[in-house]
């Protein structure tokens, strides 16, 4: 996991002198960044966006108390599977945020950001999603429009159409960078290009994040 290249990049979103260029350019290249200050996200949410939209808070569930078909609801308390957030829309929100408020314990958020096996395996796959319409619809899981730019939608909890290794080797990947928690801690996300998953939790408090998005 690439945690020096991260540590460099954490401090310098404490100085004084806020390089957004720096968090930006930390987006582009490897699909997230984060800081402490409420300012640096302010300050790169006018760079991207708009403004924020839905917010919510997360906070682990078992099983048994979980709405149905989220991924606590699946899980509880374990490993969340890869995702990426807002698969059945036509067209995902590729920023989003989020906030720690609460982390009592050692938590953390875990990045995927797709190699080039992935890449390859994620292209032959399809989702067939139930729309907010009611429609159904098959969406590409992968699709590039040149050597770091694509847009990737992947939600095990959708219909997946294509070979078994191809599911396999996604389900299998390993994370390319994890996000330790703590209260004010800030995580920018880009939804298009990493999946993310939260790892096993050991109770079901001690750990709130706020997820918005960050609206075009």
């Amino acid at each position: 996991m690439a945690f020096a290249s991260t540590t460099r990049l954490f401090a310098c979103g404490n100085l004084e002198a806020v390089n957004v260029a720096t968090h930006l350019a930390h987006l582009s290249s490897n699909g997230w960044t984060w800081t402490d200050e409420e300012r640096v996200l302010r300050a790169l949410a006018a760079r991207l966006g708009t403004g924020e939209a839905r917010r919510q808070v997360l906070r682990p569930t078992v099983a048994d108390d979980a709405r149905e078909g989220t991924h606590s609801a699946s899980v509880g308390l374990g490993e969340f599977p890869w995702h990426t957030d807002g698969v059945i829309a036509l067209y995902p929100p590729q920023w989003m945020v989020l906030r720690c408020i609460e982390a009592t314990r050692p938590t953390s958020t875990q990045i995927c950001f797709p190699t080039d096996n992935l890449r390859r395996a994620l292209r032959r796959l399809t989702l067939l999603v139930r729309q907010e319409s009611g429609r159904k619809a098959y969406l590409p899981v992968f699709v590039s429009s040149g050597p770091n730019d694509w847009r990737l939608r992947w939600d095990p909890r959708a219909a997946v159409i294509g070979p078994d290794e191809a599911r396999a080797a996604v389900e299998a990947c390993q994370p390319t960078d994890e996000i330790a928690w703590q209260p004010g801690r800030i995580l920018i996300l880009d939804n298009h290009r990493v999946m993310h998953r939260r790892p096993p939790v050991s109770g079901a408090t001690g750990r709130a994040l706020i997820r918005t998005f960050i609206t075009k």
